[in-house]
C-alpha cells in the first residue's frame, strides 16, 4: 500500500451569501484527504487575497495561516467562515485560500484542488448568474423548433426589477448551421419577486458526423439596470451532441469512423481491424492501446487523466512505469450506464511479479484495474502472446452530467516486456 496522503479543497469554488438574519451565517469548507488514512496527520491553509474584508466582510476566529489536523482514518475536515452584512452595494467579493504541506512531511501532497474561492453573494444587490456552468443538447431528426433551455438565476434583492443581457459566441459550433441566433443578444428581465426565468436556443440538424459541439454565453450587465451584478456563473457552455441517423444511440462513441474522432490519446495508439489478429466486436474497427516504444510515464498519464500523483501506482500496489490511455467526454442523465468491451494482451509471461496492468477511469471518481498479468489468458493470435480475450465493463452513473471516461494500459516495476489494451463497443444505455 502506498505511503502517500493527498489534501484537496473539495471544490474549486465556493459560494455563499450574506444575510440580514440573526448572526452567524456560516460558509464551510471542507478539505479532503485521500491515499494513506492510518496516520494522523496535518494540512496547513493560507488566506491569499481577495476582495472581501476581514472583520467587514467575514470572520474567522481562527486566525490564518491556520492548521487543520486529520485522525487516523479521516477523510474530511472542515473550517468556516462568519459572513458579515456590511449593508454596503458592493457586489460579489471573494475569499482565497491555498493549501500548504507542513515541513519534515515527505509523504504529504496537495491533490487536484489545492486553491479555491469563496465568492460572497452581495445580499443588497440582484446577482443573475446561469444557473449551471454547463448545458446539454442535441441535435434531432424531428420537426423544428429543437429548443435548447437555459435557466438564469437570482438571488440577493428581489423586491426590484433587473435586466441583465445574454451575449453567445461561437464555440465548436457554427451559427447557421448549428444553431440560429437570431434572438441574440437578448435581454433578459427579471420581476420584483422573480428568482429565475428561462430562455431558449434553437438547435439545427446539419446532417454532418462532427461530434459534440459547443455554443458559448455570456451575461452582462446593462446601464439602466441599477444595482445588477453578475453572479458566480456569468458564463456558461451549451454542448450540442450529434445525431447520426444511421447508428444506434451509443454507436458514435466506438471506432467506426477508422480514427480516434472525439477522443484524445496520449501513447501508443492505433485502430485496428481483424486483421490485427482479433476480431473487433463493434463493426470493423477497434482501438488499441499499448506500453511499447510511443509510451509516456505514468506521472503524464496522471496529469492527463487529472488523477493524483500515486493514484495508478495504487491500482497494484507496484511502481506503473509507462504505457498510453485514451479518453473522450460524455454527457449522461442519472441512471444511465457506460459499457464497452475490453481485452488485456500481454508478452510477459503469466502470472509474473512484472504486474502490467489495464484500467478504466471516469471522472465521477470511478478508478480501477480490468486485468492485470495475474489473470486468466489464452494464447493469442496477435502479435502478443497472450490476451485474455474481450471481457465486458459497465458503470452506473448516479448522477446526470459531462464526465471524461479514460481507458489505459501500463508497464509495471520495469519498462521491457509490453501489454496492450483492446478496447470496442463503448456506448451509453
Amino acid at each position: 500500500m502506498s505511503s502517500e496522503t493527498f489534501f484537496s479543497f473539495s471544490q474549486a469554488i465556493y459560494t455563499t451569501s450574506e444575510s440580514d438574519q440573526p448572526y452567524p451565517n456560516l460558509a464551510t469548507i471542507t478539505i479532503t484527504r485521500t491515499g494513506n488514512l492510518d496516520n494522523y496527520s496535518e494540512i496547513e491553509v493560507l488566506l491569499t487575497g481577495g476582495s472581501a474584508t476581514e472583520d467587514s466582510d467575514y470572520y474567522n476566529p481562527f486566525g490564518y495561516p491556520q492548521m487543520v489536523g486529520f485522525q487516523p482514518g479521516e477523510k474530511t475536515q472542515t473550517i468556516e467562515f462568519d459572513i458579515l452584512d456590511d449593508r454596503e452595494i458592493e457586489g460579489t467579493e471573494t475569499i482565497n485560500l491555498k493549501l500548504q504541506t507542513m515541513a519534515g512531511s515527505p509523504d504529504t501532497f496537495i491533490g487536484q484542488n489545492g486553491k479555491t474561492t469563496l465568492n460572497i453573494l452581495d445580499n443588497e444587490v440582484a446577482n443573475i448568474s446561469f444557473a449551471q456552468p454547463v448545458y446539454t443538447a442535441s441535435e434531432s431528426d424531428q420537426p423544428s423548433p429543437n429548443l435548447a433551455k437555459i435557466t438564469l438565476t437570482r438571488t440577493g434583492n428581489l423586491d426590484d426589477y433587473s435586466k441583465v443581457e445574454v451575449m453567445l459566441a461561437d464555440g465548436s459550433a457554427t451559427e447557421g448551421s448549428d444553431y440560429n441566433s437570431v434572438a441574440y443578444p437578448q435581454f433578459v428581465t427579471f420581476e420584483p419577486g422573480q428568482a429565475t426565468q428561462t430562455i431558449e436556443l434553437e438547435i439545427l440538424n446539419d446532417g454532418k458526423i462532427e461530434g459534440t459541439e459547443t455554443v458559448n454565453l455570456q451575461l452582462q450587465t446593462i446601464l439602466d439596470s441599477q444595482n445588477t451584478f453578475l453572479g458566480v456563473h456569468d458564463t456558461a457552455t451549451l454542448k450540442i451532441s450529434d445525431f447520426d441517423p444511421s447508428s444506434d444511440s451509443g454507436s458514435e462513441l466506438s471506432f467506426e469512423t477508422g480514427d480516434f474522432t472525439d477522443w484524445t490519446v496520449l501513447g501508443d495508439t492505433n485502430i485496428e481491424t481483424s486483421n490485427f489478429g482479433v476480431n473487433p466486436t463493434d463493426g470493423n474497427y477497434q482501438a488499441l492501446l499499448t506500453s511499447g516504444y510511443s509510451s509516456v510515464s505514468d506521472l503524464q498519464l496522471e496529469a492527463f487523466l487529472g488523477l493524483n500523483h500515486g493514484e495508478l501506482d495504487s491500482l497494484i500496489s507496484k511502481n506503473a512505469t509507462e504505457g498510453s490511455a485514451i479518453k473522450r467526454e460524455i454527457t449522461v442523465e442519472a441512471g444511465d450506464t457506460l459499457e464497452f468491451n475490453w481485452n488485456f494482451l500481454t508478452n510477459e509471461g503469466t502470472p509474473n511479479y512484472y504486474n502490467d496492468f489495464a484500467f478504466v477511469s471516469i471522472s465521477d471518481g470511478y478508478l480501477d484495474k480490468l486485468a492485470d498479468t495475474n489473470s486468466t489468458f489464452n494464447f493469442s493470435n496477435s502479435s502478443f502472446n497472450e490476451e485474455t480475450g474481450y471481457g465486458s465493463f459497465s458503470h452506473q452513473f448516479t448522477n446526470s452530467g459531462t464526465f471524461t471516461i479514460a481507458v489505459g494500459v501500463l508497464d509495471a516495476v520495469d519498462s521491457i516486456v509490453d501489454s496492450a489494451l483492446l478496447v470496442d463497443n463503448f456506448s451509453i444505455v
